[in-house]
């Protein structure tokens, strides 16, 4: 019995409840659009793609951009805004501008992106200095073999 307590225990403390009917009157518009946002998972070119969108204000440039066709950046654009549930683009002639939710999640989505780029850095600065490290010991068991080797053609020749 102590044993179904504790894994209960443990449930609601790793899935606390999402959101009591209270507070939700109480919540900003943003809080209300990242939870939505993190409900729906996002990848990183996903963001890339937004964040190319709101800078560029012209699809067919950011799918450029991201490597991307038009059609292919225009379909990824709406299934992102279908699963949000809301708009993040409003479309006229001169292009393409952010909404107030688009908006509100282009801090964020910054952020998130900045986040990886560093993290990216990390990995391959620990990776080359692996490299460099490995390089650098099998420099020296060369080195050290090659005067082993030197010395014993030395002494051989003298003897």
């Amino acid at each position: 019995m102590n044993q179904i307590c504790i894994l209960r225990n443990l449930y609601k403390f790793s899935h606390p409840p999402l959101v009591s009917v209270s507070s939700v009157h109480f919540m900003n518009q943003t809080e209300r659009l990242l939870r939505k946002w993190r409900e729906y998972f996002l990848d990183l070119k996903d963001m890339r793609l937004f964040l190319a969108i709101a800078e560029e204000n012209n699809l067919t440039r950011a799918a450029q951009k991201n490597g991307y066709t038009q059609s292919a950046a225009s379909h990824m654009l709406r299934n992102i805004e279908t699963e949000l549930g809301f708009s993040l683009f409003s479309r006229s002639q001169r292009g393409l501008a952010l909404t107030r939710n688009g908006e509100a999640l282009l801090s964020p989505i910054r952020r998130t992106l900045a986040a990886a780029e560093y993290f990216d850095h990390l990995v391959v600065v620990r990776y080359a200095y692996q490299m460099a490290w490995f390089f650098c010991r099998i420099t020296a068991v060369v080195l050290v073999l090659g005067s082993i080797i030197y010395v014993i053609f030395v002494y051989r020749r003298n003897l």
